[in-house]
């Protein structure tokens, strides 16, 4: 029998990986197995320019699905979800802004996660793009 130690590092118990969210739990038939954490994340650095939708470095995601990533107008950016979007499930983070002095997000407006960004292009670059979805 291997024994496993996990430590709790501000209140998420971190899986054997080390990544916060999800825990090992002991099933008598499969052994040790991962479980869901309280939210799925994706997390990615956003470039746009011209009249191009947002490009995506993606740093995680436990989504499920890969957001593709569209431009309906100036400054209109958006991804639809794959399955049912319950946007009160939902908390979206963005940084740093560039430029932009109105900047904001919307759930199913032209998209199911919708960012305006001043009715400009070009105001998002090597931005911090996060978005959980809890449990």
């Amino acid at each position: 029998m291997n024994l496993k130690y996990f430590e709790n590092i501000d209140g998420a118990w971190l899986d054997i990986s080390g990544q916060p969210g999800a825990s090992l739990e002991y099933d008598e038939a499969s052994g040790w197995v991962t479980t869901t954490g309280k939210y799925k994340v994706y997390v990615a650095q956003l470039t746009q320019s011209g009249g191009d939708p947002p490009v995506a470095t993606v740093l995680e995601n436990t989504l499920g699905f890969v957001p593709d990533w569209q431009r309906s107008a100036n400054g209109v950016y958006g991804f639809d979800w794959s399955g049912d979007f319950v946007s009160t499930k939902a908390a979206i983070y963005m940084s740093p802004l560039y430029q932009a002095k109105d900047f904001y997000f919307d759930y199913e407006a032209d998209y199911d996660v919708t960012i305006f960004s001043s009715g400009n292009d070009n105001y998002i670059s090597k931005t911090t793009f996060e978005i959980r979805y809890y449990n």
